[in-house]
């Protein structure tokens, strides 16, 4: 039984995204806490000096460090390769996807291009990622199990 809200990482560089984010996660059930950040190394020094987070949504393309060098870190990393990336990205290249996946994504979802497919993409994601999978307990995940 989980003792606390998850806590999900947003990390987008466009603040209209990520306002329209925040507007769909109103909209929805999803009461759990979102963290903002802009850019990659935003992600590691949020990663680096809080709690881990249970999910992080990451966009690709942004400065400073983008989100291929960020997903690279964390699934290269033994104690954040656990936690689960979901990229949301306006490429719907066949390469980003293959990079993706193969760096260890969990999932890819090209962004939508209206609110309410927005609305109904971050409705599956609450769904999914926060009320039917198990997601790792940070303690466990610390202590290297």
């Amino acid at each position: 039984m989980r003792d606390r809200p998850y806590t999900i990482l947003l990390v987008e560089d466009d603040e209209d995204d990520y306002l329209l984010f925040s507007e769909a996660i109103a909209e929805t059930s999803i009461t759990h806490r979102v963290i903002w950040v802009r850019d990659g190394e935003a992600v590691m020094k949020q990663i680096s000096e809080h709690p881990r987070p249970d999910l992080i949504i990451l966009d690709l393309n942004m400065p400073a460090m983008d989100g291929r060098d960020v997903l690279r870190q964390i699934k290269s990393d033994p104690l954040l390769l656990s936690i689960p990336i979901i990229v949301m990205t306006t490429s719907g290249a066949d390469e980003d996807i293959e990079f993706c996946y193969s760096m260890g994504a969990n999932s890819y979802i090209k962004k939508p291009d209206s609110f309410s497919k927005l609305l109904n993409t971050v409705k599956l994601i609450g769904a999914y990622w926060l009320n039917v999978v198990e997601l790792p307990r940070e303690r466990y995940v610390n202590e290297g199990f």
